[in-house]
């Protein structure tokens, strides 16, 4: 109060609207650090964890596929129907190749490369299995594919599903993660905005 005592009028202004305008950019900068923040926050979920989901989910739908087809296989003996089911086999086994290759490209994080390494892994068992099966049902009798699908596709297959569903469960408990954070971040921003627009407020009004 003396040091404010001692000044004239213009000068208690000016450093007023110092402070104001010091306030001011205190308030719009860390705004938009928050801003920036939960902008990455959100482009991560979007561009990352959705991604790789979708991913994950492609790749069981062709696990699907060929699941569907080679039952149909143990059942057809129309020489058209038995070519589309294996061309469908094909086309999944490309496919999936294809989206494993495209989703361990965008990796960055240790924990989705170790879980990915799995997948990957499982995945060549699942189409080991698959092409002996192939064979099998191409050149040995119908029992022996049946039994090939069984005791070969069909474990190998429950594994390399489970491995894509662990690597899904990851992206979702990253996202969630950075909904938290978001929220969290927000409700902090809430605050210390107040805070900051109080202040300027006091300092107005003194």
């Amino acid at each position: 109060m003396t040091f404010l005592s001692g000044l004239r009028i213009g000068q208690r202004l000016a450093l007023s609207y110092a402070l104001l305008i010091l306030l001011l950019i205190v308030i719009g900068a860390y705004g938009a650090q928050n801003a920036s923040r939960l902008a990455g926050d959100l482009d991560k979920t979007a561009n990352s964890s959705l991604v790789k989901i979708s991913a994950a989910n492609s790749l069981e739908g062709n696990v699907n596929v060929i699941a569907a087809a080679a039952r149909d296989l143990l059942l057809l003996d129309e020489a058209r129907q038995i070519k589309k089911q294996k061309a469908a086999i094909d086309g999944a086994l490309q496919d999936s190749e294809k989206q494993l290759g495209s989703l361990e490209s965008s990796l960055t994080d240790g924990k989705d490369k170790e879980i990915a390494g799995q997948v990957r892994e499982r995945q060549g068992k699942f189409f080991a299995a698959v092409a002996k099966f192939l064979k099998i049902q191409q050149d040995g009798s119908p029992d022996e594919a049946r039994e090939s699908l069984i005791t070969d596709v069909r474990p190998a297959q429950q594994a390399y599903q489970q491995g894509l569903k662990a690597l899904a469960d990851l992206q979702f408990q990253n996202a969630h993660a950075l909904a938290e954070s978001g929220a969290a971040l927000a409700g902090r921003s809430v605050i210390v905005t107040g805070v900051l627009v109080l202040m300027a407020v006091l300092v107005g009004g003194g």
